[in-house]
């Protein structure tokens, strides 16, 4: 009951553009402030949910502007030993009451939260790894709970750090009809093809959106404007990836293999 009342609180602030903070964020904002101050805590609790008569997917996203990767642990199992920036990946195997997942960032601390209730559904949770502020490289926490999916739905995120006027706007293919979409929202869409923009007044970045029936997609504005650390330019996440995005990725991949093995092959005739 208890995490029903706090995914029903949580989905309404989130309707009225306000994103109010868990127990085990609030936790987390307190091991990144530890962290600022130059401590490495140990652990740090929070809690999420898992009933293995339901459906639970974890999906862990990092927006967090650095060239130094994110190590993901599930108790003392790695289960991701490198989440790039502006990556995303989904966990789907067991987790159990008591559980902890541990984050790990470039040796700045640790941060943990503990499995501990049980949902009465299916859900999705969301786990953005971002940068506290933009004049310090701490690390903070945004989250969102995708319940009772009956269509598409789509969170927009806001994880930007720094000045900007940029909207996020979403228009379906073939349709004239374009909507701005609020950061920190949610929005139920209708299956089909859509465009995503970034835009500001000097520039636009166009990403592709295939709604499929159920599913939860998540956007988030990353980067940072900082005067004093490097500035990371302003983009979009999305995830899941588009059909169209996977395929170029995949076509990408055996391409640079084929340029090394030339590129071998040249050295090794000279």
């Amino acid at each position: 009951m208890a995490w029903a009342a706090w995914l029903l609180l949580a989905s309404a602030n989130l309707a009225a553009g306000i994103h109010q903070a868990s127990p085990w964020e609030l936790r987390l904002a307190a091991l990144t402030d530890l962290v600022h101050l130059g401590h490495r805590p140990a652990f740090l609790q929070g809690s999420f949910v898992k009933n293995l008569d339901y459906k639970l997917k974890l999906r862990i996203c990092s927006a967090y502007p650095a060239d130094a990767p994110v190590q993901v642990d599930l108790n003392e199992v790695t289960i991701r030993k490198a989440l790039e920036y502006k990556s995303c990946f989904e966990y789907t195997g067991d987790m159990r009451s008591g559980d902890n997942v541990n984050f790990k960032v470039a040796g700045l601390g640790s941060g943990s939260f503990t499995i501990d209730d049980l949902p009465k559904e299916d859900a999705v949770l969301v786990l953005v790894v971002r940068r506290h502020d933009k004049a310090s490289m701490a690390v903070s926490f945004t989250s969102h709970v995708f319940a009772r999916l009956s269509g598409p739905q789509v969170a927009l995120l806001d994880t930007f750090q720094g000045s900007s006027d940029s909207v996020v706007e979403i228009q379906q293919k073939e349709e004239d009809k374009t909507e701005t979409l609020r950061y920190n929202s949610v929005m139920a869409l209708d299956e089909g093809s859509y465009k995503v923009t970034l835009h500001d007044r000097d520039s636009k970045q166009e990403y592709p959106l295939e709604a499929e029936s159920d599913e939860a997609y998540v956007i988030i504005r990353c980067g940072v404007d900082s005067e004093v650390l490097r500035s990371y330019k302003e983009e979009l996440i999305l995830y899941p990836a588009s059909a169209d995005d996977k395929d170029a990725k995949a076509a990408a991949y055996p391409m640079a293999i084929s340029w090394a093995l030339l590129l071998a092959l040249v050295y090794g005739a000279g």
